[in-house]
């Protein structure tokens, strides 16, 4: 199981400085960033994130960072029920964020201040989906079929990217060099859901 629940969330626009050169928090904190640059260091990873970098700080952890231009980004603060992934593979820089992350972090943006319970579990629905959308099946799934399966890891990524717009079988066959009937044996084998269905989950 993997749920969030988000304790705080703020946007950040142009952020000049920390108040705090490091901080330590008693839930977890994610920052998603937008553009701008800091120095951070998480857990003995140390690094400068930029525009698409995702830092994740577990709680009780020193989260060090300082900003080196005006930072704007997605700061949360959350719980996570996690039973899915270790916890050491949730720490520090992770991955460039998408356009789907991205758009999950602007539809909480716009619900920023709306307080409403039914609002409450949208947006921690949406940070869910960054965490098992995203970071679980790319970052942990997906590493796996890059050396198993890239044919199908290929497809996976193109859904990823582009999971807004009209597909069809015959394409995503396509761009695999397979046969439709084929890929879509295969992508059931290694994803345990049909190609329709895995992308339907992208569009919820």
């Amino acid at each position: 199981m993997l749920k969030t629940t988000i304790n705080a969330y703020t946007y950040w626009n142009a952020k000049p400085k920390f108040l705090l050169d490091s901080d330590t928090e008693h839930l977890w904190v994610m920052y998603v960033i937008e553009s701008g640059a800091c120095d951070y260091s998480i857990a003995g990873q140390k690094g400068q994130a930029v525009r698409g970098d995702i830092l994740v700080c577990p709680p009780g952890v020193p989260f060090a960072r300082r900003v080196e231009s005006p930072l704007s980004f997605h700061f949360f603060r959350f719980a996570l029920n996690n039973d899915m992934i270790p916890p050491t593979q949730l720490i520090g820089q992770r991955l460039q964020a998408d356009s789907r992350i991205f758009d999950d972090c602007n539809l909480i943006h716009r619900y920023e201040f709306d307080y409403a319970t039914s609002t409450d579990a949208i947006k921690d629905h949406l940070l869910t989906d960054i965490f098992f959308s995203v970071l679980y099946r790319k970052d942990v799934h997906c590493d796996d079929l890059t050396r198993t399966n890239p044919d199908i890891a290929g497809v996976i990524h193109y859904i990823d990217e582009n999971y807004a717009k009209s597909m069809r079988l015959t394409d995503l066959a396509r761009r695999a060099n397979l046969s439709p009937e084929y890929l879509s044996r295969k992508f059931h084998d290694s994803t345990q859901q049909w190609p329709r269905m895995f992308r339907a989950q992208h569009i919820l």
